[in-house]
């Protein structure tokens, strides 16, 4: 009798092994399925956990809490690491942390990068130092903008700087080399308020703000001509890709979102399938972007700073529909930001404050 017993207790363990082994098997095959054959379209489905079994794989590019980051040309990470009060850079795997700067007793609220992340734009607050900065990494040097500069970006190729500035009397946009020297006025203005881009070599864009809180969108060219190409909508956000072809919009109306993206050439205007901020996103090619996008639709307070749970999105422009969005489950994930640079990218999360880095799918 004790025999028969430890002979069926031997096989409810064989039993109970196999049943282990084979859901441990399935379970391996299932997760290791290419990442196509689980992504969804964003305007077939809003997607859920349940929905994108399998999530991207993400890579810690840094230890710390950064801040205003940026990826170089040469493909490398660069940020303003404010535990350790320094601007630094990192390889997208978060290999080789190199300080490239060290600014002591030094509040710094703002940094614009160049192109090539040698120059920098920063607005900082110290007992030396205050206002818009620009930084030279190589030579260690830096020049102080005027005093009343309200917003600063840098042209495509990085030699040269444009800024707002308005004294509460006037307001001016200048242009300036990099270094601060050859200034030259393109525009007088009475704008108090504005975001700048330099999206093309020969235009500059600016997202003026009006006493209501309404946002414009406009061109600048070097010769002072100014082109409005969307007014008046709330909470408005643009995204330029790389050769300024194209921009990503989104903005408010009626508490409900709305996105679009303009070709500039032919003034074509298409509604993109994503429910996410423009902010979130950046472009990887002339074709396609990337961006975090909340597993579920927000009201327009829901958006701002608040902390949600995102996927990431892959757009593209395809031959048989205008766009079509993919989605890929990321946890956890809440994107402050995102950066692009060839086939991968870089997202700030804002669970940790750390910058992870993806391969985009193709």
């Amino acid at each position: 009798m004790s025999e028969h017993r430890w002979l069926l207790i031997l096989v409810v363990i064989v039993v109970a092994a196999n049943i282990f082994v084979g859901s441990y098997l399935w379970w391996s095959q299932k997760t290791e399925l290419p990442v196509a054959h689980i992504a969804r379209s964003v305007a077939e489905n809003t997607p859920g956990e349940e929905d994108l079994p399998v999530s991207l794989r993400l890579t810690r590019v840094n230890s710390e809490r950064v801040l205003f980051p940026t990826i170089t040309r040469g493909g490398n990470v660069r940020f303003w690491d404010a535990g350790n009060a320094t601007f630094a850079e990192s390889k997208p795997d978060g290999g080789q942390y190199q300080t490239l700067a060290t600014l002591l007793h030094t509040a710094v609220r703002d940094v614009v990068w160049s192109p090539d992340g040698f120059t920098i734009a920063a607005l900082v607050d110290s007992a030396m130092l205050h206002g818009w900065q620009l930084f030279d990494l190589r030579t260690e040097s830096f020049r102080s903008l005027p005093a009343n500069v309200l917003a600063v970006a840098f042209s495509p190729k990085g030699d040269e700087v444009v800024y707002l500035e308005n004294d509460g009397a006037r307001g001016r946009i200048v242009v300036t080399l990099a270094d601060g020297t050859g200034a030259k006025e393109i525009l007088a203005t009475r704008m108090n308020s504005a975001e700048l881009s330099w999206p093309t070599p020969e235009r500059i864009a600016l997202i003026a703000t009006d006493s209501d809180g309404l946002r414009t969108l406009y061109l600048l060219g070097l010769d002072g001509r100014l082109v409005q190409v969307i007014q008046g909508r709330s909470q408005l956000h643009a995204v330029w890709s790389s050769d300024g072809s194209r921009v990503l919009l989104s903005w408010f109306e009626d508490g409900s979102l709305h996105t679009s993206i303009i070709t500039l050439a032919t003034a074509r205007e298409d509604a993109p399938p994503i429910t996410t901020l423009a902010s979130k996103c950046a472009w990887s090619t002339v074709t396609a972007f990337v961006c975090g996008m909340p597993k579920t639709p927000l009201s327009s307070e829901g958006y701002g700073n608040t902390v949600v749970p995102d996927v990431l999105a892959v757009t593209r422009m395809t031959n048989d529909t205008p766009w079509v969005t993919t989605t890929y489950a990321t946890t956890p994930l809440s994107v402050r930001e995102t950066l692009t640079h060839g086939g991968w990218g870089v997202v700030r999360n804002a669970y940790d404050g750390l910058l992870w880095s993806f391969i985009i799918p193709q």
